[in-house]
């Protein structure tokens, strides 16, 4: 899946239908077992270009998902099998096989995906995304929450309240509100404008905010 600024990635959609998530749905549509090809999957996805699927299957055959066969006369041409279904969301690979390590919004997104109705802190969703590949901070993760329920993603399971000596007071506690766990795409926030783009939805969810920052305004504070 595509990983460009929101403004491209709502362009490429109108474009290609979901990328790399969309050519994954339509080889996880195939009955289990049943073997498919390129161009049967091209078909089903609508993508332009039949070598931006024949190029995600030959990384999910480097990953083993995916396993490839001769077809049954030669003029078929090479036909391939699903041998591990990694769930809905599709496989971030390089060419070479290897997994991409996500990002901190998707590691972030799909910790919320996970949590129950307790909800979580900017400093729980911090530590439970973090990976030893790639660390979050506690200040990334409150932004991003921040924008998520900003978007009406989520809801304030607990207001955070002040303290007036140090170790005292309690942080905001955010949760999925029903209905927003809108799929395995993590919902993006745009540089500029912080608006979130869905990609499972195809849309900007929320509204736009304007930067009034002393540097982008032009003042001098």
């Amino acid at each position: 899946m595509s990983r460009y600024p929101c403004h491209v990635e709502a362009a490429l959609r109108v474009r290609v239908r979901r990328g790399h998530q969309g050519i994954w749905e339509a080889i996880r549509a195939v009955p289990r077992g049943q073997y498919w090809s390129i161009r049967q999957i091209w078909q089903d996805t609508g993508v332009p270009d039949q070598s931006t699927v024949r190029e995600y299957v030959r990384r999910l055959c480097a990953a083993a998902y995916v396993d490839c066969q001769p077809g049954a006369t030669p003029d078929r041409g090479r036909i391939y099998v699903l041998l591990r279904d990694a769930g809905p969301e599709a496989p971030r690979l390089r060419r070479d096989g290897s997994e991409v390590p996500p990002t901190g919004q998707e590691a972030m997104w799909r910790t919320l995906r996970m949590i129950g109705r307790d909800g979580v802190t900017a400093d729980d969703l911090a530590v439970m995304a973090s990976t030893d590949v790639r660390g979050i901070h506690r200040t990334t993760a409150a932004c991003y929450l921040g924008h998520l329920c900003r978007a009406g993603y989520l809801r304030v399971v607990e207001e955070g309240r002040p303290g007036h000596r140090p170790g005292t007071g309690a942080p905001t506690r955010y949760a999925l509100r029903s209905g927003m766990n809108t799929g395995p795409a993590a919902p993006m926030i745009a540089r500029v404008s912080h608006a979130v783009w869905d990609p499972n939805r195809g849309e900007f969810m929320g509204e736009a905010e304007a930067d009034v920052s002393p540097a982008r305004a032009g003042g001098h504070g």
